[in-house]
């Protein structure tokens, strides 16, 4: 033998078959748990805070949830940048992090500092989320919904009350918005001479109106049994009633009447939805970061399921059937691929055990690679799977190497003799070929950050088959 550790393996021979047969079973355990995404995971370190007030107006909106949360943000060690939008029913702040912060314990941090916070918040206002968005920022599925039962208007109102919070507690949904029905708006028009004349402040009424639009819990009451918590009714069962309140301005008690009118009226939504012609609910649905697709696309189908009786559905675009297109057809491509792999060798060689011990590596690659990727929390994607398919040519390539050389070996001496020569020959030339092809991917991580996110991926996995090849 011409390597001390080429004989001892070759001595140690069912201690190493059991440690591939080890590694080929956690590779196929990982093939079944590893995440699956369209593209490999956004390094950027940046978090959304995203708060519901649904129907209230944007200016509101900035006054009781963007301020505050952005100003208790705004002293949160590890922050870089605050960038806050409010629109009518939503809050939205995008949070941009040092580098060096880690996003995941940064959101728990945060959703814990805004709870302090969100008690002061009225009743309707919905729990602030933390989330980090794909790498895109875009919806994964866009469904229309349409009913037999109800119109547009109806369903939409159910689906946000209903549907809405069952879509957002699937697990990797980060946000579902709705689009293609109408809005109920409330418009006040104020009487500024009655305002002027009576010497009040228009902005101290309506802050009032607003923060007396609560449930005022006064205490608790006690029996024998258990301890209850007593609240007064205190909300506005419609905004048509405000002109009816006894308002206190500039030390009179007037009706709201006297100083401004509440007018309702139907706005259409900029967006259209149609299906077939029709008028259709337009659901979209976001992802967090770093999510499996297929998990979402299988919870959210299971939700929608619940309510075929109130509704049907239709995808109108889901990342989910793109991606499990891809992988059939890479399902087709790897299966071709190894069958012209086994006959051309087959051709050559003209022994059936010499192809199949060459098709086996590929398999074992295969799994080793997805163990890999498992081990270091990165997901089944389109980068590493293109890796995975260019890995395959050089794990084919040093196995006929070895085998090559084995046969040439047999020909003068035994079976371990000339398995311990040989591997001891390709060593070399088999590790040096490994390295200088590993060592091209160097310069990827010296490009922007962003950029190195996208073909990490592609290159760890080619790396990683030339590796389990050797």
């Amino acid at each position: 033998m011409d390597s001390p550790v080429f004989k001892k393996i070759l001595d140690n021979e069912i201690p190493v078959v059991l440690i591939f047969f080890f590694i080929f079973a956690l590779g196929v355990f990982s093939f079944a748990t590893i995440k699956v995404t369209f593209m490999p995971r956004h390094t950027d370190p940046v978090l959304t805070v995203l708060t519901e007030y649904y129907g209230m107006e944007p200016d509101l909106i900035e006054e009781i949830i963007t301020r505050p949360v952005e100003n208790l943000l705004k002293n949160i060690k590890g922050i870089k940048d605050v960038y806050s939008f409010s629109s009518r029913g939503s809050s939205k702040i995008v949070v941009y992090l040092d580098r060096k912060e880690n996003p995941d314990m940064k959101a728990v941090i945060i959703k814990d500092k805004i709870q302090h916070i969100s008690d002061r918040f009225p009743d309707e206002v919905r729990e602030p989320a933390v989330y980090r968005y794909n790498t895109e920022d875009r919806p994964v599925m866009i469904i229309a919904l349409t009913s037999q039962k109800h119109n547009i208007d109806e369903l939409s109102r159910y689906v946000e009350k209903v549907v809405k919070p069952e879509l957002l507690s699937v697990d990797g949904v980060a946000n579902i918005e709705l689009a293609g029905s109408s809005k109920e708006e409330y418009f006040i028009e104020q009487k500024y001479d009655n305002m002027a004349r009576l010497k009040g402040d228009y902005e101290a009424v309506f802050k009032g109106i607003v923060e007396n639009h609560i449930s005022i819990p006064p205490g608790n009451f006690k029996d024998d049994n258990a301890l209850y918590t007593v609240k007064f009714p205190n909300k506005y069962d419609d905004l048509l009633t405000l002109p009816g309140l006894p308002l206190l301005v500039g030390g009179n008690l007037v009706a709201g009447k006297d100083i401004f009118s509440v007018h309702k009226q139907i706005r259409e939504d900029e967006r259209v939805s149609l299906i077939d012609n029709k008028p259709a609910l337009a659901v979209y649905v976001f992802k967090k970061d770093f999510s499996n697709i297929l998990e979402i696309d299988s919870g959210v189908s299971r939700v929608l399921e619940k309510w075929d009786d109130l509704f049907s559905y239709r995808y109108v675009y889901n990342q989910t059937e793109g991606f499990k297109d891809l992988l059939r057809q890479l399902e087709i491509g790897v299966a071709a691929a190894v069958l012209f792999i086994f006959i051309i060798v087959l051709m050559f060689y003209r022994k059936f055990s010499i192809a199949f011990l060459i098709i086996v590596t590929i398999p074992l690659c295969y799994t080793g690679t997805l163990l890999f990727l498992k081990l270091f929390s990165r997901s089944l994607n389109i980068m590493t799977l293109a890796g995975i398919i260019v890995g395959t040519g050089a794990c084919v390539d040093n196995t006929v190497i070895m085998l090559e050389s084995v046969r040439e070996n047999l020909r003068t001496k035994t079976i371990g003799d000339a398995l311990g020569h040989s591997m001891a020959a390709v060593n070399k030339p088999v590790l040096s070929a490994t390295l200088t092809t590993v060592i091209v991917f160097i310069p990827l991580f010296y490009i922007d950050r962003s950029k190195v996110s996208l073909y990490a991926d592609f290159a760890l996995s080619v790396s990683v088959m030339l590796v389990m090849s050797y």
